[in-house]
């Protein structure tokens, strides 16, 4: 499978991620594929989910089942026991993943930050890119307007303006520019993926531990911060899946569900209000 054109055509994070399913799943690798049926699988789900948790265990199992689809249409694999598992739920009472930021929040953290933490955080926030996305985006996809991009985890094509706070940003940073790349860190280099969450959470961490933002806070909240904006202007989920490069539009209308909800409720109160306004002003005369 890693040879394959499924495997290697894979986004670069994917394939590391997959790769450290495999890494996980080594002591089982010399087992016969007869052996391997679907209640084996829910006790490695569940050995996976005691060892590193609930997502990594889904992941497991989301990686198993593309693997035996794989080997079953090769005639490699009898089947994919993997197909019907069932998903370990999020526990209700969990706190919210990359939950979005408020806009005081983004001052905070946008004020507080480095210059070239700066940069990165704007590209999060005003233009919905995924971490890898900001990392590795050039100044030749920037005309000083609008980006041209191309996601590596979907392969999407996008043609996005540029927020006008993202573009004073910017204008900052290109004056200064030393790499191809603009993020880059104080030495005027690429940051390595682990060199900018080691500086990105470190930062996050010392706001939160002087209680200037509230927990939960993550770059790929910056994403979820923009699609719920971009809902609660009126978007209609074709054009949020359009600016954030979302292959379909289902997370699009999670975002206008949600969206739509609020100012249904807002709709909502005002009619309460106006009805009992009436009667509130006899009262006073």
């Amino acid at each position: 499978y890693r040879a394959s054109p499924e495997f290697t055509e894979l986004a670069p994070r994917t394939r590391a991620d997959y790769q450290k399913v495999f890494d996980y799943l080594k002591p089982i690798e010399t087992l016969a594929l007869v052996q391997i049926d679907a209640p084996y699988l829910y006790k490695v789900r569940d050995k996976a989910f005691a060892k590193k948790k609930r997502r990594f265990a889904n992941y497991c199992m989301q990686v198993l089942s593309r693997l035996f689809n794989w080997g079953k249409r090769r005639g490699l694999a009898p089947g994919n026991p993997a197909a019907d598992g069932e998903p370990l739920r999020r526990p209700r009472d969990a706190k919210p993943v990359n939950r979005p930021w408020t806009d005081k929040e983004i001052a905070v953290v946008v004020a507080a930050a480095s210059p070239e933490l700066k940069v990165a955080i704007a590209l999060g926030a005003y233009l919905g890119l995924r971490e890898g996305d900001a990392l590795t985006l050039t100044w030749r996809s920037y005309d000083g307007a609008a980006f041209e991009i191309r996601q590596r985890k979907t392969g999407e094509a996008l043609w996005v303006p540029a927020h006008a706070e993202l573009r004073r940003i910017l204008d900052n940073a290109k004056a200064k520019r030393t790499s191809p790349q603009i993020v880059v860190n104080t030495e005027g280099k690429p940051y390595s993926q682990t060199g900018f969450q080691t500086r990105f959470f470190g930062l996050i961490k010392k706001l939160r531990d002087a209680g200037k933002v509230a927990p939960g806070l993550s770059f790929h909240g910056l994403r979820h911060t923009v699609g719920k904006k971009l809902a609660e202007s009126g978007c209609d989920a074709r054009t949020i899946a359009a600016i954030l490069g979302h292959s379909t539009t289902a997370m699009a209308e999670h975002y206008s569900r949600h969206a739509d909800r609020r100012h249904l409720a807002k709709a909502a109160i005002k009619k309460l209000e106006g009805q009992s306004r009436p009667s509130a002003d006899r009262k006073r005369r």
